[in-house]
């Protein structure tokens, strides 16, 4: 669906999640879904490699924002097999985020770095996977 309301969150944009202290970590991803949305459903293979490559690391943090509420949010992730560090409930305009699912990039202060918006093609998904994970990698 393209559209130029769909460009997700602009960069230097302010997120402001509850109590989320977005210093702990260098990088934070923020892992918009909804229970309901068939594209998230469609993804999960994609946000369980996201978990996988991420696991042991405390250079990045995911991070689930759903409208459903946290007990509702943990069965779904728990029967997709998505490993998340938080989890938050949020509506989506409280964000300002039009639909889901939208992954967000966002730095030590709470500020979007970027977004990606919609279920991504295999090539965008492989993008954001070398993205967060193939610069930490090669430094080994």
């Amino acid at each position: 669906m393209a559209g130029a309301k769909n460009e997700g969150i602009k960069a230097g944009t302010k997120l402001s999640l509850g109590d989320i202290d977005w210093s702990k970590s260098d990088k934070n991803l923020v892992l918009v879904l909804s229970t309901t949305c068939r594209y998230c459903t469609e993804s999960t293979p994609f946000y369980q490699k996201l978990a996988q490559q991420k696991n042991g690391r405390d250079d990045l943090r995911l991070i689930a924002v759903m409208p459903q509420t946290i007990n509702e949010v943990q069965l779904y992730l728990s029967e997709h097999k998505i490993s998340v560090d938080e989890i938050r409930q949020a509506s989506l305009n409280t964000i300002n985020v039009e639909g889901t699912p939208t992954l967000i990039e966002v730095d030590k202060t709470g500020a979007v770095i970027q977004s990606w918006v919609g279920k991504l093609p295999l090539e965008k998904e492989s993008e954001v996977i070398q993205h967060f994970f193939a610069s930490k990698r090669a430094n080994l």
